[in-house]
């Protein structure tokens, strides 16, 4: 509670991190990485089905959603309005959740 006799409450969000991590049927990369905002998401294999794509920031927040299809191995992006920190990108199906962090400079 505040001195208005408010209360806030929050929610845990757990984000797991594995370093150099690569599907084996998968591999996802971000380049350049550091990057100025402009960069290329590159898939060694194409997808089974098409995946959410979720720039998350280093305090959980979903800062940028996108997709990409079954039939793409390469996706660019740009985010140069986004602020210089780590982050994070996670491509997502029902089949695969891959994480590959990042540096915005």
């Amino acid at each position: 509670y505040d001195n208005q006799d408010a209360k806030s409450t929050s929610s845990k969000i757990n984000i797991s991190i594995f370093p150099d991590f690569y599907s084996s049927e998968v591999g996802v990369f971000l380049f350049p990485n550091p990057t100025n905002g402009f960069f290329t998401i590159s898939l060694t294999n194409p997808l089974e089905s098409a995946a959410d794509i979720f720039i998350v920031s280093i305090d959980g927040k979903v800062i940028y959603k996108d997709t990409i299809s079954s039939n793409e191995v390469l996706k660019e992006c740009e985010l140069p309005y986004v602020n210089s920190g780590l982050y994070f990108l996670l491509l997502s199906n029902s089949k695969i959740n891959i994480p590959v962090k990042f540096i915005k400079l």
